[in-house]
């Protein structure tokens, strides 16, 4: 795949963080044909029953137009570059599927990004943080768990507010590892956060918990009188008590974070870290990446 991320050289030694930057890169929706072929899904949109452009789109949502129609239609993957070989490469099994099958949402961008980041040192440790599963998960679940609109747990369609909502895409992390494999570089780790919890001595008793609370009262208090299109939601999201909002109370909602972040409590929020050398998170050479099939 022709790649749009030219690589820098930032030195010989690194230690990246990405924390949920792989979930913002472009999603392509890939369905069942009717004639049994993988088919990618683009979006017709219609005013009064007139087709709008990008152009007309932008400015009729601008206006808070409320009479627009979204209606999805499958194309033959040769509408994107790349896409058909990007499908071969990483997620074979959704080409020439004998039956239906849920949506599987591929990002060639993935491996790009992945690659050119690897590239930036000589030997690194790349830490690829977010919400995500492997590959077995993405081929079986539902499209409902995979991708998400709106504030955290509001079953928003991506169709409901389109450029005000927030989109989310789960990882299918199986292309970070299988790109970490091709480039011949080692998962050191793949799972939850209290990994990079462990590997940076963390401590989390009630004076760390404290901070957290002030941090996000102050973030809270600064969404509710400031302007945005979740704003509405926010303000009714959260209590500092006991009494549930829809979002549940703060120091309720720090202490499930706390758990997740430990360990303590299962969530997709996971991570992922590649190596060309020693690694924080496992002392020796690591293991080495290999496919993930279902």
């Amino acid at each position: 795949l022709a790649t749009r991320y030219q690589p820098l050289r930032l030195g010989r030694h690194g230690f990246v963080i990405a924390n949920e930057v792989l979930d913002c890169l472009a999603h392509h929706k890939i369905v069942h044909g009717h004639d049994g072929d993988a088919r990618v899904v683009f979006v017709r949109v219609t005013r009064r029953g007139r087709p709008l452009t990008r152009a007309t789109l932008a400015r009729a949502l601008a206006d808070g137009a409320g009479d627009i129609r979204y209606r999805e239609v499958a194309l033959p993957l040769d509408a994107v570059p790349g896409l058909r070989l990007f499908l071969a490469r990483y997620c074979p099994e959704r080409l020439g599927a004998a039956r239906p099958f849920p949506a599987y949402f591929a990002c060639p961008e993935m491996p790009q990004l992945v690659g050119a980041v690897a590239r930036l040192y000589d030997i690194a440790e790349t830490v690829w943080i977010d919400y995500g599963e492997r590959r077995p998960f993405h081929l079986r679940a539902a499209e409902d768990r995979r991708v998400f609109a709106g504030p955290p747990r509001s079953q928003r369609s991506v169709y409901d507010a389109p450029g005000r909502d927030d989109i989310t895409f789960l990882v299918d992390f199986s292309v970070v590892e299988q790109t970490a494999h091709e480039l011949g570089l080692a998962v050191t780790h793949w799972g939850g956060q209290e990994a990079l919890a462990r590997a940076g001595s963390v401590r989390l008793g009630p004076a760390e918990v404290e901070v957290i609370a002030q941090t996000r009262a102050l973030g809270w208090m600064l969404d509710v009188m400031g302007v945005g299109p979740e704003r509405a939601w926010r303000q009714g999201s959260l209590t500092f008590g006991r009494a549930r909002g829809r979002g549940g109370a703060l120091r309720t909602g720090i202490a499930r974070d706390v758990a997740e972040f430990l360990g303590r409590r299962p969530s997709r929020f996971r991570l992922l870290a590649i190596s060309s050398g020693p690694s924080v998170f496992r002392r020796g050479a690591g293991t080495r990446a290999r496919r993930t099939d279902c």
